[in-house]
């Protein structure tokens, strides 16, 4: 998944590794794991191209499908060309691309597992960097917040410039087009998620975030292969950037980075987050009624945020197919949070999290005015018991979740075991910030809903 959006050099780092003791134990589980994880990759790695001491197979030899081949979310040996009709093929012009790639996986599980064999990683790398999927990036303005008088001028203030989103529109549709012809596994669909895809995008934040689906990577197991994938991903965009292709050529790409969810950086001044899914709608992998299954049995944030991101098509989907005045209300709110210099990165709401609150106070007020929205959105975000649900896709109490906590939940319209208030750990400045423009804006708010 792909996220666009201008940060300076300095916001972008990579969290940092905090390595503790573990128990011999431990280690061993982990080790093994590793070493699990690296037999899969090879695998993958023998399915597209000859590597170097792990397959001399030739790449003009024919391949095989096997009848498991590519539909059960692990990586397989034996695929045929034939069976890729339906999907965009990846560019076999040169196998020197491929070979490099999958040395990249392999060269970076290596080094995670002599990592391994000191210490593991403690959770609190997963989780303290940005929050790829639902946009936890450090704040980039300068500005205290937004306080306008009237609708009119916080609508004008909110959309974005014509020009700007001619700009951004060209360089999604490149990265898309490079994403389908460059990388060595099948590309199903590139899904254009965040603001851009759900036409919420705003005059302070040019963001993008691109999710490939792809049937060739495992439907489980992300944290341990998942960082050595996108590792690869993005060499394969640093080399495209530092030998332009004339046949496939990039806006100026830099500040690269990579977290265990995304690859970051900045393309042609637009920031950029590129994710990969298993492909759910993949033939025989169960589709949606599988992920929510599979969502519902998650125990860890990390495997459920995985699950979300396998409903990004969907989840953008619903919000793009609320009514534009509904919208143009998330844009003010969003330019809003863009315009408030958060504390910390976990104090930022998501805009994921904006835009489903404001869709559901629309909802409750039975209004598309914003002033009636504004104030219900309020009440929500000061709610100490917050529980908000949809029936758009499934019904609730056929999937029932205990979730930790409990509230404030506001559960993914799209995926059942998801509660998209957790990637908000702390909503003490949010509630402050809103009640404080609220009051700028002539507006009280209360916490039990009524205003």
């Amino acid at each position: 998944m792909l996220s666009l959006q201008t940060v300076p050099h300095g916001m972008r780092s990579i969290p940092p590794f905090d390595f503790q003791g573990q128990h011999l134990l431990q280690a061993r589980s982990v080790l093994l794991q590793q070493q699990r994880n690296l037999e899969d990759m090879r695998d993958m790695a023998a399915s597209r191209a000859s590597l170097s001491g792990l397959c001399l197979e030739s790449p003009n030899e024919s391949r095989i499908t096997s009848p498991d081949a590519t539909t059960n979310g692990k990586f397989t040996t034996q695929k045929s060309y034939d069976s890729m009709s339906e999907t965009d093929m990846v560019n076999d012009d040169d196998d020197s691309a491929g070979r490099h790639f999958f040395s990249d996986v392999l060269r970076h599980i290596a080094a995670m597992q002599e990592c391994a064999q000191k210490s593991s990683a403690d959770e609190a790398f997963y989780t303290t960097s940005r929050d790829s999927f639902h946009g936890t990036r450090e704040d980039v303005s300068t500005e205290s917040g937004v306080a306008m008088s009237d609708e009119t001028s916080l609508l004008l203030e909110a959309r974005p410039s014509p020009v700007d989103m001619a700009k951004q529109r060209e360089i999604v549709n490149t990265l898309v087009k490079f994403l389908k012809q460059r990388l060595p596994v099948r590309v199903t669909e590139v899904v254009e998620f965040g603001s851009l895809g759900s036409g919420t995008s705003t005059s302070s934040r040019m963001d993008v975030d691109l999710v490939v689906y792809s049937p060739d990577v495992p439907s489980e197991g992300q944290e341990r292969w998942m960082p050595s994938l996108l590792h690869a991903v993005s060499n394969v965009f640093q080399n495209a950037s530092a030998n332009p292709d004339p046949y496939h050529q990039l806006p100026d790409c830099s500040y690269f980075t990579t977290t265990p969810y995304a690859v970051q950086f900045t393309c042609g001044g637009v920031d950029v987050d590129i994710m990969i899914s298993f492909d759910w709608n993949s033939r025989e992998s169960g589709g949606a009624n599988a992920i929510y299954d599979t969502s519902c049995k998650q125990t860890t944030r990390s495997g459920r945020r995985w699950c979300s991101l396998a409903t990004a098509r969907s989840l953008k989907q619903f919000i793009a197919d609320q009514s534009n005045e509904v919208k143009e209300i998330i844009k003010v709110v969003k330019h809003w949070r863009n315009c408030i210099q958060w504390r910390k990165v976990s104090h930022r709401p998501s805009s994921t999290l904006i835009s489903l609150l404001t869709i559901k106070a629309a909802e409750e007020t039975k209004s598309y005015e914003m002033k009636p929205v504004l104030e219900k959105l309020g009440a929500y975000v000061l709610a100490p018991e917050l529980s908000l649900s949809w029936s758009t896709y499934y019904l609730s109490e056929k999937y029932p979740v205990e979730f930790d906590p409990p509230t404030p939940l506001v559960r993914d319209p799209t995926n059942p075991g998801f509660n998209v208030a957790e990637t908000l750990p702390y909503w003490g400045q949010f509630r402050s910030e809103y009640v404080q423009w609220m009051r700028g804006l002539g507006m009280a708010v209360c916490s039990n809903g009524s205003t």
